[in-house]
């Protein structure tokens, strides 16, 4: 693997951490908000809007940490040889 292709997945987990720190906010207004729910699914599960963007919170933050842990092996295995 080539020092550029580890520097985009740097970037990327950057990119992440910017979608986490937004979401996070996100889900922090909608908490002082009244609640609102969507109605989802062919059965019409009622869902609120703060849980669906805490979904996106935590699907994010799983994301940009399996994306930093493989970078770190990457780097390990490919730039210190």
């Amino acid at each position: 693997m080539k020092q550029a292709d580890i520097k985009r997945l740097e970037k990327a987990v950057e990119h992440l951490q910017k979608a986490k720190d937004l979401l996070e906010k996100t889900y922090d207004s909608l908490e002082k908000q009244p609640t609102e729910c969507l109605y989802m699914g062919i059965s019409k599960t009622r869902v609120t809007t703060t849980s669906l963007v805490n979904e996106m919170l935590g699907s994010v933050s799983n994301n940009r940490s399996y994306i930093e842990g493989k970078v770190k092996v990457f780097k390990e295995e490919f730039l210190n040889k």
